[in-house]
């Protein structure tokens, strides 16, 4: 075996050549059902161990050029799964898009035929491809359906010290214009609960904002003590070994 997987290297390389493969007659389309509106899913919660695994693994992919950037009216979420090794298998859930989708019908094979076909046979071989999912092409036009959605970390910097918001949205809450009716305070404080896991104590903290839109006192006040409270918007520690995720997010973007 050793002989002839040195005779035939250039077929097992330790890295795998950059790009898609070539365009070729069964090149992969996908046919929408008539009418079929985009799909689009929202990412939900994952570790800090899944985050470093996505990033890592988009790096690669974008420097090898199996994927690209895209402004795609349509999204999928990833999610991963363990490996044998104990490492992460990026996957993409396209069930949405499967939804949709006119389906290719093939008829496969009984197992119990399998099992007789093979009988007699004295030598067996079994293998599996590197990368086995980008072997065929997409064609050019429906590469737009197949794009996913990055997991949500934007709006958030992220450094091996701490996860701390955003400065532009620290700004933007610090240089929010003066309240002045029950409609501008409730949108103000839509704003902060996207950042409320940043803020400590923050439920004593909305507390005189939240009194304030049953009774209409002055909003001065309140409004400063969340702003000052935004000042250092640095993240509890958590672990990277943190649970995987909160219960699946479902709302469109």
């Amino acid at each position: 075996l050793a002989k002839i997987m040195r005779k035939l290297a250039k077929i097992f390389p330790d890295e795998l050549p950059p790009g898609l493969p070539p365009e070729r007659p069964h090149d992969y389309k996908i046919e929408l059902e008539p009418g079929a509106q985009s799909t689009v899913r929202s990412q939900w919660r994952v570790s800090q161990l899944e985050l470093l695994e996505l990033c890592t693994q988009l790096d690669y992919q974008l420097e090898k050029k199996i994927i690209r950037p895209s402004t795609s009216p349509y999204a999928a979420l990833i999610l991963f799964t363990p490996k044998k090794d104990g490492g992460l298998h990026m996957c993409t859930d396209y069930r949405a898009l499967n939804s949709i989708t006119i389906k290719s019908r093939y008829l496969i094979p009984r197992a119990d035929d399998l099992i007789d076909q093979l009988r007699g046979a004295r030598i067996f071989s079994k293998i599996d491809l590197r990368g086995g999912y980008h072997k065929i092409r997409v064609t050019e036009s429906d590469i737009q359906i197949l794009l996913f959605e990055p997991l949500e970390f934007l709006g958030h910097v992220i450094s091996t010290e701490d996860v701390k918001i955003d400065l532009k949205r620290n700004a933007t809450i610090r240089n929010w214009e003066a309240l002045t009716n029950v409609k501008e305070l409730q949108s103000f404080m839509g704003f902060v609960n996207y950042v409320r896991r940043l803020i400590p104590q923050m439920a004593e903290s909305r507390a005189p904002l939240t009194d304030l839109l049953q009774r209409g006192a002055a909003l001065d006040q309140p409004f400063v003590l969340v702003t000052l409270l935004l000042g250092p918007a640095s993240l509890r520690s958590c672990s990277y070994q943190q649970s995987r995720r909160d219960a699946p997010r479902s709302s469109s973007r």
